[in-house]
């Protein structure tokens, strides 16, 4: 619950949507969620994304799965640019180790959806050069 009458509207935390930062609203009473999806849109109305108990739980369940897939995708993305790097500079036993570690991770997000298998499987191969050269 929030208690003062007039909110400063911070988008950065996302306690209110639709409003522009720094705009002042006034409300007639405290302003609270009643819903766990629903979200500000004008000085008093209320949007409520999901109607139904299932599209609630869908919802959430894709907030949840979302947040994961971006901290999976980051960290693909790190140990790419480590094994980029190890190449780039011609040396062979850190881009064979930072090599191995990204197609294990690579496999590790196939496995779990976030990436295509296609996508892997042309990832493994440039890095297969590198690991199994001699």
């Amino acid at each position: 619950m929030l208690p003062a009458r007039e909110i400063r509207c911070l988008i950065s935390k996302k306690l209110l949507c639709g409003l522009a930062p720094g705009r002042i609203l006034r409300v007639t009473k405290p302003l609270t969620l009643l819903h766990p999806f629903e979200c500000v849109t004008g000085s008093q109305s209320f949007d409520i994304m999901a109607n139904t108990k299932s599209a609630i739980k869908a919802a959430r369940k894709s907030k949840r799965l979302h947040d994961r897939n971006q901290g999976v995708k980051t960290r693909l993305k790190t140990l790419r640019k480590s094994f980029d790097t190890a190449v780039k500079a011609n040396d062979a036993a850190a881009a064979k180790t930072s090599g191995i570690a990204f197609m294990s991770a690579m496999d590790k997000a196939t496995k779990s959806g976030v990436v295509h298998k296609n996508a892997v499987a042309r990832a493994k191969s440039h890095v297969a050069k590198y690991v199994q050269a001699k």
